[in-house]
C-alpha cells in the first residue's frame, strides 16, 4: 500500500516546521512523513513513512514521528554584504537573493523520536539520503 495524500499538519510541540520550497510548493512534516505539497495542483510528494526497525536495513526513511526538521542550503549566499551596497542596489539585490536562495536551498535534515532516534539528511528534490544517524538508545 502506498500513501498518496496526507491530511494534517503537526503543530503541537514543534517549531519551524513549514518552509516554502518555491513559489508553488511548501514542505512540512506530519507523523513519520515529510510532505512537499503543491499549492496550485494540491498534489503531494511524500518522503518517509517506513515501518522497518532493523538498524542494518537498507531502508532510508523514518519509522516514527518526526519532531525536528530543517530545510537549508549547502552554500552561504550574500551574507555579510556591506550595507551601502545593499541600499544602492536594493531592487536588483533582493531579486537576486530570491533567485539564488531558491536554487541552492535543497537539503532537509529530519529527526524522529523513539527508542533509537534517527536523523536523516537528504535532498528535497531527489529524496536521496546523504547521511543516516542513529542516536544512542534513550537519547533526547
Amino acid at each position: 500500500m502506498t500513501v498518496s495524500h496526507i491530511f494534517g499538519y503537526r503543530r503541537q510541540d514543534v517549531r519551524q516546521n513549514l518552509y516554502f520550497k518555491d513559489d508553488e510548493n511548501i514542505i512540512y512534516f506530519n507523523s513519520s512523513c515529510v510532505i512537499t505539497h503543491n499549492l496550485a495542483t494540491n498534489d503531494q510528494d511524500i518522503f518517509g513513512g517506513s515501518h522497518y526497525n532493523d538498524l542494518n536495513s537498507t531502508n532510508k526513511s523514518h519509522n516514527d514521528d518526526i519532531v525536528s526538521f530543517d530545510y537549508f542550503s549547502d552554500e552561504h549566499v550574500f551574507h555579510k554584504q556591506p550595507t551601502k551596497l545593499i541600499e544602492e542596489n536594493k531592487d536588483i539585490f533582493s531579486k537576486t537573493i530570491d533567485k539564488v536562495e531558491k536554487k541552492v536551498r535543497k537539503w532537509v535534515a529530519s529527526g524522529q523520536r523513539g527508542l533509537m532516534p534517527l536523523i536523516l539528511v537528504w535532498n528535497a528534490d531527489t529524496k536521496e539520503v546523504l547521511h543516516k544517524y542513529y542516536l544512542p538508545k534513550g537519547a533526547k
